[in-house]
């Protein structure tokens, strides 16, 4: 890994997968591929311009540290799993960069915006004005309110992730959605605080009460949000109401 040019991820600890998570990863290595060449694809541009441009030098250095620390450690883990199905040298940054620039010359000549994004390509350097735009684009990536699935799918692989270390997922892997509610007439504000690595379902076309479906890829977890208290048909506008009622529910 210190051999590699765009390398930015730091020494990690990872555990040992059980069958499951093994199976799961494995059923899913070709989007995580993706999402993997897309996290590298953004290491890469920020770490060349901070060597092309010098006065974003600190900003880009700084992008790719939160990268580091966000993602670092599930890319760890992703390469310790593919190391017991193959060689993961095959998934290393320099080789997985290498093996995609064909491709993207290729594109280049329908979509004159690749030029613009990798000019290292075509032989040429990054300018400022490009570069402050590619810059604002990563960030918005790895973000902690991004909602990039490529991402957020990658996430469910962080070995704190992993163990469900609930500190460190509040603090560091999540994002919050904000919602403005009307109930009665009154209109409320209202967040609720989800692990970037779950997935957010529409809620039922008859279902009147959910907000949102959520699901945990990796252990199957489905839950619901709703905007007030419901279950089988006893209700309540507010928790001491909904308590009443389920007291003279028969079930």
């Amino acid at each position: 890994m210190l051999e590699q040019n765009c390398i930015v991820f730091s020494r990690s600890k990872i555990l040992e997968l059980n069958n499951s998570i093994l199976g799961y990863m494995y059923n899913n290595m070709e989007s995580v591929g993706k999402s993997y060449g897309y996290l590298l694809s953004q290491i890469n541009i920020a770490t060349r311009i901070s060597k092309d441009v010098p006065e974003l030098s600190e900003r880009a250095k700084e992008i790719n540290k939160k990268i580091d620390k966000i993602y670092g450690p599930a890319v760890l883990q992703i390469l310790s799993f593919t190391s017991n199905i193959g060689d993961y040298r095959l998934m290393l940054p320099d080789k997985i960069l290498k093996d995609g620039e064909p491709n993207i010359i290729e594109l280049s000549k329908e979509n004159p915006n690749f030029k613009i994004a990798m000019p290292y390509l075509f032989g040429k350097k990054y300018e400022k004005e490009t570069s402050v735009n590619m810059l604002d684009n990563i960030e918005t990536a790895v973000s902690d309110n991004n909602m990039t699935l490529a991402l957020c799918e990658f996430l469910c692989f962080h070995p704190k992730a992993l163990v469900c270390d609930k500190e460190y997922i509040i603090n560091n892997l999540c994002w919050c959605i904000n919602y403005d509610l009307n109930i009665k007439g009154e209109k409320l504000k209202f967040n609720i605080t989800l692990p970037r690595f779950w997935n957010i379902e529409s809620k039922k076309e008859n279902d009147q009460f959910s907000l949102f479906y959520l699901n945990s890829p990796l252990d199957n977890f489905i839950g619901l949000y709703r905007s007030f208290a419901y279950i089988e048909g006893v209700t309540g506008d507010t928790s001491k109401e909904f308590l009443e009622n389920l007291k003279t529910h028969d079930d």
